[in-house]
């Protein structure tokens, strides 16, 4: 038998057994969190195993892949039940703003960003704008999306890590950063206590590359301004007075979502904690998805939005922008994915 094969039925066994010898369901514990996501073959295995296990080990470890119809019928002749394919499924069809979903890949949360009219940019009556970066003019979404709810975090990144090794601290192509990449993490760890606290120190590749893992992408920046704004037009998405309650600006990195409130459409920390990259080029506004900055191959500076928790309510606003070089790693450097 494969050394997979043998691994999973040991994982199984220990498991029915543990589960069966449980004095109480309250008292089950949820089998461990896995390092590496499962494939659909690896489900499959499950399901011949054992129809009560799976939906634990989709659960605890994730998996590598959304269902599909031809996927679905695949399952289904395996033994999956309704839950199961539930948990495998893609997004919901017409979603109303601010609906929530869980993706199985990653299995971090994002909410629904409706499709709609914006203006982006500030007026030139906002304090403390950048005359030469925010020109003011209206956008409109014809496409809804999703965006994560939360930043990225150090355990996110690691389970990631550890399905895709050539994106480890050792192996990572010089190319790809600038030197500081993880810099405070020790191989594949990161620092003690600080799973949920953002990713920081990761370049713009390879932000791109978790997403693309995680069957998502990284949001334009006229998505993020759009989602970081949530419907309103002022400087902060809550009014025009700065208030320090709302964001994390206490020059230190809390977990991610732990800080200040979400806006009206369900998404935390877009501004403050960790500065978040975006798709694009840095180009001058207007905003122009056509005009070529959504190359995903140019080498040119991309737009980080969003401010840090070591800046001042200048750099908090949803309309700054910032520009870093792709290979950039920073400490108060993370970012979320968008769908």
């Amino acid at each position: 038998m494969p050394r997979r094969s043998q691994s999973l039925c040991v994982l199984a066994i220990a498991a029915l057994a543990a589960m069966r010898s449980a004095p109480a369901p309250h008292a089950q514990q949820r089998p461990a969190d896995c390092d590496i996501p499962l494939t659909d073959e690896d489900v499959k295995e499950y399901l011949s195993i054992s129809v009560v296990l799976t939906p634990q080990k989709i659960a605890a470890c994730g998996v590598t892949f959304i269902t599909d119809r031809d996927m679905e019928r695949q399952l289904r002749r395996a033994g999956a039940t309704d839950q199961i394919i539930a948990l495998l499924s893609p997004p919901p069809t017409s979603p109303s703003a601010g609906q929530r979903w869980t993706p199985p890949i990653d299995k971090r949360e994002m909410a629904w960003m409706p499709p709609g009219e914006a203006r982006v940019g500030s007026p030139a009556t906002e304090k403390d704008r950048d005359a030469d970066g925010e020109d003011q003019h209206a956008m409109r979404l014809a496409n809804g999306f999703w965006l994560d709810t939360t930043e990225v975090s150090n355990r996110a990144f690691r389970q990631f890590l550890m399905a895709k090794p050539q994106w480890q601290k050792g192996r990572i192509d010089a190319a790809l950063h600038d030197g500081g990449y993880l810099r405070d993490w020790r191989g594949n760890d990161f620092p003690a206590g600080e799973g949920d606290r953002p990713v920081v120190n990761v370049s713009w590749h390879a932000a791109a590359a978790f997403a693309a893992w995680a069957g998502k992408r990284l949001p334009t920046e006229a998505e993020w301004e759009y989602a970081a704004r949530a419907g309103t037009a002022t400087a902060y998405w809550w009014g025009d007075t700065f208030d320090a309650a709302r964001v994390n600006a206490t020059s230190k990195l809390v977990d991610v979502g732990a800080a200040g409130s979400r806006n009206p459409w369900g998404v935390a920390d877009m501004l403050g904690n960790v500065w978040e990259w975006t798709a694009s080029l840095h180009q001058p506004y207007p905003y122009r998805a056509t005009d070529g900055r959504e190359d995903p191959n140019a080498g040119a500076a991309r737009s980080v939005r969003g401010g840090s928790a070591v800046n001042g309510e200048r750099f908090l606003r949803a309309a700054k922008r910032y520009k870093l070089n792709p290979r950039t790693t920073n400490d108060m450097v993370g970012f979320r994915c968008a769908r």
